[in-house]
């Protein structure tokens, strides 16, 4: 979008931005390395189209997968960042977006790791907000793992879903 349609849609406030955040690593042998990319961002078109926002190029890269969250650090293409690079990254880019005339702010989580480093950022971004007495902002954080209740996991797991942990980028072996 060019920039002046950009800043004619931010310039008031009343636009929501969704910043879809992910991270780059293994899900398994047959699935690609930013799924956490692609649901976050599909999610927030999705919820976008709906009421009325934009959608934020994603944060491709996120925290250290964790191995017990079935990632790991040791798979060939998992690429995370620290802690402090996530932070401040997210934390200037909200910045940026407020300085822009944003004023409604949604992060789309997609990779469970980031969450407490999310929590930081923002916590950061408002408070260096509020040295510049700019207090309107309203952030909200979703990750899509919230909405999926235990009537939807018994839908897709009929078999007794195994967990979170195991789940992760797993194909079961279809039983005739």
């Amino acid at each position: 979008m060019p920039w002046p349609d950009y800043e004619r849609l931010v310039s008031g406030g009343d636009v929501p931005i969704l910043i879809p955040l992910g991270s780059m690593e293994q899900h398994g042998h047959h699935m690609p390395m930013h799924v956490d990319v692609l649901l976050p961002t599909e999610f927030a078109r999705r919820a976008a189209e709906q009421v009325g926002g934009l959608v934020a190029p994603p944060f491709t890269y996120g925290y250290k997968s964790h191995q017990k969250s079935g990632g790991g650090n040791f798979f060939p293409g998992t690429t995370s960042l620290d802690g402090a690079s996530l932070v401040n990254a997210l934390k200037d880019v909200v910045k940026e977006f407020v300085r822009h005339g944003a004023r409604n702010l949604c992060i789309v989580n997609g990779h469970f790791e980031n969450s407490w480093f999310i929590t930081e950022a923002i916590d950061l971004a408002l408070r260096e907000l509020g040295w510049a007495n700019i207090h309107d902002v309203k952030i909200v954080v979703l990750s899509y793992w919230d909405f999926v209740d235990q009537a939807s996991i018994e839908k897709l797991y009929p078999n007794g879903f195994l967990g979170w942990d195991i789940e992760h980028g797993v194909v079961r072996p279809c039983r005739a």
